[in-house]
């Protein structure tokens, strides 16, 4: 008897180390499930906040406001090979007090070449001029500081100085857009404006 009862009582305590032992199993079976839950949970969390930060960074922006015209004109729409003409931008800002203006030409480089580009405006300076093939940007900034000293009633802004290459006709036009440049208005308070846009053909004999 004395053996028989030994025999149990090893085999329930065998018994009950198993016990424990799945108990610990299924502890860190449950402990490592929510250790996955939690971070799988923080990933998306993460991944989601990279998703709207890279949308806030590729948001489309708002409009710019129409305001003014910008055209061009000219005494002599027609000329010759090698002669030089002239072509004015006119600006009119419908009454606002402008700071400044960027403005975006293109034109045929194959039928004219650009020389110069000269202030008209006393009250502006043009503080940037840059010339690329069939392109011109040019800046100016009201240099006055007097209040309406920047409103523009078709006034004359610019001049730009061309000669012709070649005969025939062509095309010179201020672009709304030109790569990351923009034509515009600029008010006081630093709120820009999109004017409407002219065009302006030439017979180059």
């Amino acid at each position: 008897m004395s053996n028989q009862q030994t025999r149990t009582n090893d085999h329930s305590e065998i018994n009950h180390h198993i016990l424990w032992m799945l108990v610990i199993v299924i502890l860190i079976v449950f402990t490592g499930i929510g250790v996955f839950y939690t971070t799988m949970k923080n990933s998306a969390a993460s991944k989601q906040m990279t998703a709207d930060s890279m949308k806030a960074k590729v948001a489309v922006p708002t409009a710019v406001p129409a305001l003014g015209t910008l055209s061009l004109s000219t005494t002599a729409p027609q000329t010759k090979v090698g002669q030089n003409m002239k072509v004015t931008v006119v600006g009119d800002s419908e009454s606002t007090d402008v700071a400044g203006f960027d403005i975006l030409i293109s034109y045929d480089p194959q039928m004219l070449v650009v020389n110069t580009v000269t202030s008209l405006n006393t009250n502006f300076q043009i503080s940037s001029f840059t010339k690329r093939k069939g392109e011109i940007s040019i800046t100016g900034t009201n240099i006055s500081g007097a209040k309406g000293s920047g409103v523009l009633s078709a006034r004359n802004l610019v001049s730009i100085s061309f000669n012709g290459v070649k005969a025939g006709k062509t095309n010179i036009d201020i672009k709304p857009m030109i790569n990351n440049e923009r034509t515009k208005f600029i008010d006081m308070k630093f709120q820009q404006y999109m004017p409407k846009l002219g065009s302006l053909q030439l017979a180059i004999l």
